[in-house]
């Protein structure tokens, strides 16, 4: 029996074959470090990589007035972004109930220096929408300093009404941070339209990219604080970072083989086209959930709109990580079981302490597969 992957939220698999060839093409002929040689090829890497970044900012409609960052992780974005905000300006601290741990344990650490009231944005968690006259009222008690919003969750595929969101804060210009990880490339993104400050990329996940590279694409005039110190390959005299976008946030030897890979990524994505990869994960979607809602022995939690990809079950009366090995192992089914790193969306649905069994689809996911999937149900219900 051949392993079925069905554990995109984690990183999406396969990359597109071109990914692979371009690194392995990249790694056997190229040896420069950007921005720090003078080869007669060094400029051609340069190129790939100003193009990379050009290419991430048309995927959210980022004109000029931003301007993308790498770093090896959305982790370290993250940490970046948030500890290299003013603190003594922000009190009031807006997020989701959906936020992974990069933002929740690092806001926990700020906390613990800074004075700052963190509160959630209002949620209806039987009708799985936000109230947004709880969170208007809100917003005119206590005024929003720092908005952060997850995009897509990645334990239930909950798409946020982010654009209803800004409207009712803009008045009040907070700084945004929208958590796209999950989002970009899948779910339309528009900083044209909605002046978003941050908006964070996982170059492995809905990118199709390889692991390591990772950033987020800013608005130019917030003035961040570096939060990582170092080269840059300009100004070594300075002992201050540069005040060069992006080399002030950039210190140290970018992934050059990561972003060949997803310079790549990104140029098949454009060559397939957004709109034809929702289309495709949306197809394969529902019929990943119309397999799990015909059992009665599964419990799903499902937002009955604004969903894509991602989908949360348990077993009923039995533990979710004994059911979640259970299939894994004995069917072949690449999944994952727990709390997924976001414990507050588990709040939401009621799924604490155990979390719940997740399955989540890609562009490179079949029918075939879900099939399978439904097969080892099938099996599974008649032996418990």
């Amino acid at each position: 029996m051949s392993n079925i992957y069905l554990d995109n939220a984690a990183t999406t698999f396969p990359k597109p074959k071109e990914v692979y060839e371009y690194m392995i093409n990249m790694y056997q002929n190229y040896g420069a470090n950007v921005g720090r040689a003078t080869t007669s090829y060094d400029q051609g890497i340069n190129s790939i990589v100003k193009e990379t970044r050009d290419m991430l900012k048309n995927l959210v409609n980022a004109k000029d007035g931003y301007e993308a960052v790498f770093t090896p992780s959305a982790t370290i974005a993250f940490n970046q972004i948030l500890w290299g905000l003013d603190w003594s300006k922000i009190n009031n601290v807006y997020i989701s109930y959906f936020e992974h741990n990069a933002v929740l344990r690092t806001l926990e650490a700020i906390k613990k220096d800074y004075d700052i009231n963190i509160k959630f944005l209002e949620f209806e968690k039987d009708n799985w929408k936000y109230d947004f006259q709880k969170i208007e009222y809100e917003f005119e008690n206590s005024s929003p300093d720092l908005v952060i919003i997850n995009h897509v969750s990645n334990v239930f595929g909950y798409i946020s009404t982010i654009e209803e969101i800004y409207d009712l804060s803009k008045k009040y210009n907070p700084i945004y941070i929208i958590d796209a990880c999950q989002s970009m490339a899948l779910v339309e993104l528009d900083l044209l339209r909605y002046r978003f400050d941050f908006v964070i990329f996982a170059g492995h996940k809905t990118l199709y990219g390889p692991f390591g590279i990772a950033g987020f694409i800013m608005n130019k005039n917030i003035d961040l604080k570096p939060y990582i110190y170092g080269g840059t390959g300009t100004e070594s005299m300075s002992m201050n970072m540069p005040n060069e976008l992006p080399s002030k946030y950039e210190a140290g030897s970018l992934n050059t083989l990561a972003i060949f890979g997803l310079y790549k990524a990104l140029k098949w994505i454009n060559e397939i086209g957004v709109k034809n990869i929702r289309k495709q994960e949306e197809i394969i979607t529902r019929e990943l959930v119309s397999v799990l809602q015909k059992y009665d022995f599964i419990q799903t939690y499902i937002p009955t709109n604004n969903h894509i990809g991602i989908v949360s079950f348990k077993i009923k009366g039995y533990p979710v990580d004994i059911m979640g090995e259970c299939i894994g192992k004995n069917y072949k089914i690449t999944l994952r079981y727990g709390l997924h790193c976001a414990p507050n969306a588990h709040i939401v649905s009621n799924t604490l302490p155990e979390g719940t069994i997740r399955v989540s689809t890609g562009y490179f996911t079949t029918l075939e597969d879900i099939r399978k999937l439904d097969d080892a149900l099938s099996d599974l219900e008649y032996e418990i």
